[in-house]
């Protein structure tokens, strides 16, 4: 099988597994493989991207779906903060797999036999778990009160590695900074690393110079934008 058709079968797929939920409000790009929704709040983007790989063959053929949450008013705070013009103002991303009960990376094989059962169970598990993330964002003050209680964890299944810090810029644009540091402290809470968080932040408060485009390690960035942001982080979180 030529690569062409591969990308035939898995465009095919993109459009099958869209046009299942799909009422007109999303768009496709690149033939397809990404499709983009604007909610009432036109700051935001929603947008639905299917990945793939270039080493298909004929009897494995991956798709990865990933959701995706955008801000203009993030983007544009991002860059003024990092000085990193290639911000993106991402609120939320994440691949389908990990918000569904299976809890982690998912890979679909969409080749031969493989392909309606998959492209069926995609589209089912974009019903239950990727749809209703957005619906969530639809209503700002909703979404922050539930990232405040428990973070990106959205459903109950959910495993510690689910959870981000990605949306803090959107809850300082559209919440109070009480809301941002209450998001915040409460990943802190919830995080397996939780002792070096600490160690950073205090480290901050004698460094000459903060670097949000270095990262120290995974989300270092984020916790140096809530010190900078004067966000406090809560002694008692600390174990």
């Amino acid at each position: 099988m030529e690569k062409g058709e591969m990308r035939g079968i898995f465009l095919a797929a993109c459009n099958e597994i869209t046009a299942s939920f799909n009422n007109g409000a999303w768009k496709p790009s690149q033939k397809g493989q990404c499709w983009k929704k604007k909610p009432a709040n036109k700051d935001l983007t929603y947008e639905i991207y299917f990945q793939s790989s270039t080493k298909n063959t004929e009897n494995y053929i991956d798709i990865i779906p990933h959701i995706r949450i955008y801000s203009s008013k993030a983007k544009a705070y991002d860059i003024a903060q990092t000085g990193n013009q290639y911000c993106q103002g991402i609120v939320f991303s994440e691949d389908l797999g990990t918000l569904s009960p299976r809890n982690h990376h998912v890979t679909w094989n969409i080749a031969g036999d493989k392909y309606q059962n998959n492209v069926d169970e995609i589209a089912d598990f974009f019903v239950k778990y990727g749809l209703p993330v957005f619906t969530l964002f639809d209503n700002a003050e909703t979404a922050i009160e539930k990232l405040k209680e428990r973070g990106t964890l959205f459903y109950d299944y959910m495993v510690k590695e689910g959870d981000t810090l990605m949306p803090l810029t959107y809850i300082l644009l559209y919440g109070t900074k009480e809301d941002a540091e209450q998001f915040f402290n409460g990943h802190v809470k919830r995080c397996t690393y939780k002792n070096r968080i600490y160690e950073l932040y205090k480290s901050l408060e004698t460094a000459d110079k903060i670097d949000l485009c270095f990262h120290e390690f995974y989300q270092a960035g984020f916790v140096k934008q809530a010190y900078i942001e004067g966000l406090r982080l809560y002694p008692e979180v600390k174990t």
